[in-house]
């Protein structure tokens, strides 16, 4: 909601300027200094203050009124003369031609040359001192090309433009460089709540749908933290974990797996300790491993060489669907349905899914502005509680969000892969994990370090 405040200050900030810059400067038709409206034709109210300013003019020149009463009467004239024209302009050209007048009458007393032009005509015909001329139709407070500016003349019409020019420029200023340090503070703001040891981190989880509960796969083993990810401690599992997998519920610590190298296991005390789990599976490399959120007792696993392969009694016994997955798969998840569909996080293709138990495989990563910017996928978790619902234009639903994890940083959708919004985490991250309510997620960068957020991935502080 801020940021599109502050958009809307910048949007109006230079819409305003630019409105109150152009008003002013567009062209409107004004009455000449000739007195005469834009019709060209004199109004009877001028015609008439013209009329009496001339046998004004006369009576002085002749000597019937003394200066006092002149200016006078002058004043009153002048006034309702310029009622409908630039009545600063007009009083300063008048007062310019009547002082030169009333200069000329002193300094020549009794001279019997023919009177000068009578000033008010000299006006009519656009004539000034100086050598100025106005144009018939001006626009305000300009003059004609290659006029020059009349003693006292001003331009405010440009320095209003001017002003608001700089106010406008003041608020772009300031919204963009609120917009920045609002980004800045976000990116700045994802600060990690732990960094752990160097190593190959390949698996997250939370235990119980408890936010503070931890469990990280790697290379190393597994390791548990009971405060959120600021301190951990070894379990018994060693070896290369490639997979771990958590029931999406808050029954009790039980139902964990980890898969890896020659290796598959289980916990039912929050991962503190675990024990191997005999099983029928081909090879020796599981390479991802994912419950069904509806049935924890239907298991998948991707073993490397050998396919993709489903166990219906918690990782016992297990059957081949398909011998064809994607290259590169390092994480998947399962989305509810019948059948379920099955998203594979791949190192070198994105997201791919399958809605046929591996049978066929398609690209989930999006198209064109809702593209994923990268096809190295390394993590992917699903939340079918976020209240998301989409409806494709072939009737298609898909309920939730998909979480996935790359290179250049967190993504989400709500459309089944259709498009994808970059989240504010903007880290290289290796694995990522979710409580069962989909509220709190957890992420490992390639730095080791953690980052935690509670409100759906919106913000990553280390207070989170």
């Amino acid at each position: 909601m801020g940021e599109i405040l502050l958009l809307a200050l910048l949007l109006g900030s230079v819409g305003g300027g630019i409105w109150f810059i152009l008003t002013p400067l567009l062209p409107r038709r004004t009455p000449a200094l000739g007195l005469a409206p834009v019709s060209g034709a004199s109004s009877p109210s001028n015609e008439g203050a013209l009329s009496s300013l001339e046998e004004l003019d006369l009576d002085f020149q002749m000597g019937k009124l003394d200066e006092g009463d002149y200016r006078t009467f002058r004043e009153s004239l002048v006034a309702v003369a310029g009622h409908t024209i630039d009545e600063q302009v007009r009083r300063e050209q008048l007062e310019l031609l009547i002082e030169a007048e009333v200069a000329r009458h002193r300094s020549l007393p009794g001279d019997s040359r023919p009177p000068s032009p009578n000033p008010f005509d000299r006006l009519r015909a656009g004539s000034l001192p100086g050598g100025e001329a106005l144009s018939e139709e001006a626009d305000e407070g300009a003059a004609t090309p290659g006029a020059k500016p009349g003693p006292g003349a001003t331009r405010p019409a440009n320095h209003r433009a001017l002003l608001v020019a700089g106010v406008a420029a003041g608020l772009f200023l300031a919204a963009t460089g609120i917009l920045v340090a609002n980004q800045l503070s976000r990116q700045t703001g994802q600060r990690p709540v732990a960094t752990l040891e160097p190593g190959s981190y390949t698996a997250l989880v939370f235990v119980a749908g408890d936010p503070d509960r931890l469990l990280v796969g790697s290379s190393d083993g597994v390791r548990a933290s009971a405060d959120g990810g600021r301190s951990w401690s070894p379990t018994t599992l060693s070896g290369n974990v490639r997979a771990v997998a958590a029931p999406a519920t808050t029954a009790g610590p039980g139902g964990l797996l980890a898969a890896g190298e020659g290796l598959l296991a289980t916990s039912a005390d929050g991962g503190a300790t675990w024990a191997a789990v005999p099983h029928d599976l081909p090879g020796s490399d599981v390479r991802a491993l994912a419950l069904d959120p509806r049935n924890p007792e239907r298991v998948y696993a991707i073993v490397e060489g050998q396919g993709l392969f489903e166990s219906a009694d918690g990782g016992r016994r297990w059957a081949r669907l398909s011998d064809r997955v994607p290259a590169g798969v390092a994480s998947v998840a399962v989305v509810s349905g019948a059948p379920p569909s099955l998203y594979a996080a791949t190192v070198g293709g994105g997201v791919q899914v399958s809605a046929d138990n591996g049978r066929g495989w398609a690209s989930a990563n999006g198209f064109v502005s809702g593209a994923l910017p990268t096809l190295r996928s390394n993590a992917i978790v699903y939340d079918g509680s976020s209240g998301d619902t989409y409806i494709s234009s072939d009737g298609r639903i898909f309920r939730g969000a998909l979480y996935v994890g790359t290179d250049q940083g967190l993504f989400k959708s709500i459309d089944g892969g259709s498009s994808w919004n970059r989240l504010p985490l903007r880290v290289a991250v290796l694995t990522l994990g979710m409580t069962a309510d989909g509220r709190t997620l957890a992420a490992i960068d390639d730095g080791g370090n953690l980052f935690r957020s509670r409100d759906r991935g919106l913000s990553w502080g280390a207070s989170e």
